[in-house]
């Protein structure tokens, strides 16, 4: 473990960080009652380390290096955590409610029963990281990079991933994605098939090849979205508006489309057989 200090940092700013450093120091060699919470560990190299339990709850951990350091169930509440890196970490049930994690790279991290209720993970890297039964509760994913991250039971209801890229992300499988928002995100191959979308906010995404069979889209908004060749066999899309949006060559053979919204639509090649009649 090692202080690094940033070029902009003041004396008295140096003076602190590395107060908190060996504060952080002690109660790793000891595990004593040494009060955490708060401690501006800014730019220090913490990789590595055993921080499991520990109680960080509003630390600065900016830019701070974490790389394959555990921190399972430790408690990281209001925590800043932006531009550090996390690759390989382990947060098993760790506490990170409305901490700040922008830019962060957690790729690869073991997140599994983490909770993220209200956390900030903005253009945050996510890839390969496992995020299974994790509480993502109104999270902020905007921009960020869960390709490849399996996120299989976890909650994601009213989470904004405006922009995401959820390339061969695993787990979404019937899941509950209520008033999510993912609007110009990737999902292109997912299979939400199942899953319940009611309100989500789909607009101008790419959705092509997507399995969304079966799904609950009632009330969704896929304007102008790209639906190519996705399957949507027995979707219920009850008062979605998909006014603008690309279904050529999509699989609608049983879709319930009461009161739907297909003003402008692209329809060329859709399968529609057995569907309820369209509101065009």
């Amino acid at each position: 473990m090692s202080l690094r200090i940033l070029a902009d940092m003041s004396i008295i700013e140096m003076m602190t960080n590395y107060n908190a450093y060996q504060q952080l120091l002690h109660w790793v060699e000891h595990r004593d009652d040494t009060n955490l919470q708060g401690l501006d560990l800014t730019g220090c190299d913490l990789s590595g380390l055993d921080l499991s339990r520990a109680m960080l709850d509003h630390a600065v951990l900016v830019e701070a290096n974490l790389r394959g350091t555990n921190l399972s169930q430790a408690s990281l509440k209001s925590a800043r955590i932006k531009r550090a890196c996390l690759i390989e970490a382990n947060l098993s049930q760790a506490n990170l409610t409305q901490a700040t994690l922008v830019r962060a790279d957690l790729s690869r991290a073991d997140m599994r029963l983490a909770n993220l209720q209200q956390a900030r993970l903005i253009a945050t890297r996510l890839h390969q990281t496992d995020l299974r039964a994790a509480n993502l509760l109104k999270a902020k994913l905007n921009a960020a990079d869960l390709s490849k991250t399996n996120l299989t039971g976890a909650t994601l209801a009213q989470v904004d991933g405006a922009g995401a890229n959820l390339y061969k992300t695993k787990g979404l499988y019937g899941g509950n994605l209520r008033q999510i928002i993912l609007s110009r995100a990737n999902l292109s191959q997912l299979n939400l098939a199942g899953a319940f979308l009611a309100e989500a906010f789909l607009a101008e995404s790419d959705l092509s090849r997507i399995n969304l069979a079966g799904a609950f889209l009632g009330r969704a908004k896929l304007t102008r979205a790209n639906l190519r060749e996705a399957n949507l066999a027995g979707a219920n899309l009850t008062q979605a508006d998909l006014h603008g949006a690309d279904l050529s060559g999509a699989i609608l053979r049983g879709a319930i489309l009461k009161q739907a919204n297909l003003f402008e639509a692209n329809l060329d090649g859709a399968d529609l057989a057995g569907t309820s009649p369209l509101s065009i």
